[in-house]
């Protein structure tokens, strides 16, 4: 198999392939699987979390977390201008 992948590299490099053609030839059907994959997993994963947080005393949505994250990732500067 390696040996007709490096034949087929060889002829589309002299029918003027791009580095960037050959790369994208190879790789999009492992991007178009881990694009299912990930379409597949995000709902359950998401329903799993839910159901996992719905166990604790104290609740917060998952949405509390994206929101934790936002104001790490803020410029300080622009908070302190604001008080």
């Amino acid at each position: 198999m390696t040996a007709q992948l490096t034949k087929e590299v060889r002829v589309r490099k002299v029918m003027g392939a791009t580095v960037l053609d050959i790369t994208v030839l190879f790789s999009k059907e492992f991007v178009r699987l881990v694009l299912t994959t990930f379409i597949i997993a995000v709902p359950i994963g998401y329903s799993y979390m839910n159901l996992w947080l719905q166990e604790f005393a104290y609740r917060i949505n998952i949405t509390m977390g994206s929101k934790a994250i936002q104001a790490t990732l803020s410029n300080p500067v622009q908070s302190l201008k604001s008080e």
